[in-house]
């Protein structure tokens, strides 16, 4: 009888279906039965759910204290039913709790799959509650080698194994012809990703280097019509282009120039950001945003 795997989570993303795509195509040969249980959005109303399939079960989500937590209705049975579960780990999903502690109790083995820290770092005061979480789970996939890194070397105890955020098809790795130096930022627009300070560095960048290419902005979220207007007042609108949500990646693959920057745009000092972090190709845009 194959081992029933259950992986909870309160909201996936289109990135994320080549993973569970992935998953579905190894699980025969690999003796395993999946069973995806996933809410209709996280906790940012901004994720939301667009994967696909037919090992997918759709539970609702009952958000709490204005969406500061929420309770999956189904899961903890689901959950705790299952040979191995493999929980979002997120202290505030109430649900996820519940089926920790059963689960420890029914001696079954349990995996946290998440961010190592919380977003405030790894210091924060909430990291108390993700470590009980961390703890009582005992295994821990991390998205990065260095969280995994620091996990090991803060808890010892736990096993610690890296899997990453998203993957793609090795058919989707094709060489990029680059139509020149532009700056392309995919993600969403959001206030924690900061694309404001992006436009805002770029604009200073056009000073520096003014062959520098368009910006493009590829996503969708509340602060769309604020980067318009800003880039308007910075004279900038024949330079910033918006192509709106692209989940497709070879479609996606069509806007990349010699660099690109995905996530957050930030750094570590409270009163200057870097653009970045991450950026692919041959040309690093380095700008200072005083706050």
């Amino acid at each position: 009888m194959p081992k029933r795997i259950t992986l909870q989570y309160s909201g996936m993303p289109a990135y994320r279906q080549p993973f569970l795509d992935e998953l579905v195509r190894r699980q025969t040969a690999q003796d395993l039965q999946y069973t995806f249980l996933i809410g209709d959005a996280q906790l940012d109303p901004t994720v939301t759910t667009e994967v696909t399939g037919s090992e997918i079960k759709y539970v609702r989500n009952r958000y709490l204290f204005g969406r500061r937590a929420l309770w999956q209705i189904g899961v903890v049975r689901a959950c705790t039913a299952s040979d191995l579960a493999i929980l979002e780990l997120n202290p505030r999903i109430a649900s996820t709790w519940t089926t920790l502690v059963l689960r420890r109790l029914a001696r079954k083995p349990s995996l946290m799959w998440g961010h190592a820290w919380p977003r405030a770092g790894r210091q924060a005061r909430s990291d108390a509650l993700r470590s009980l979480m961390r703890r009582l789970g005992r295994n821990v996939v991390t998205y990065t080698h260095t969280q995994a890194d620091e996990l090991r070397s803060a808890e010892p105890g736990l096993n610690v194994y890296v899997a990453p955020n998203a993957i793609a098809p090795s058919a989707n790795m094709l060489p990029i012809t680059s139509t020149g130096p532009d700056v392309v930022y995919s993600g969403r627009l959001v206030p924690q990703k900061k694309p404001n300070l992006l436009l805002e560095g770029y604009a200073r960048a056009l000073h520096i280097e003014p062959s520098l290419g368009r910006l493009k902005f590829i996503g969708d979220g509340p602060m769309l019509d604020e980067l318009k207007a800003k880039a308007e007042v910075l004279g900038l609108r024949e330079r910033v282009s918006f192509a709106g949500r692209v989940t497709d990646q070879m479609n996606l693959r069509q806007h990349y120039g010699l660099f690109r920057i995905e996530g957050v745009v930030g750094g570590s000092s409270p009163r200057e950001w870097c653009i970045g972090p991450v950026i692919s190709g041959s040309v690093i845009l380095r700008c200072r945003v005083r706050r």
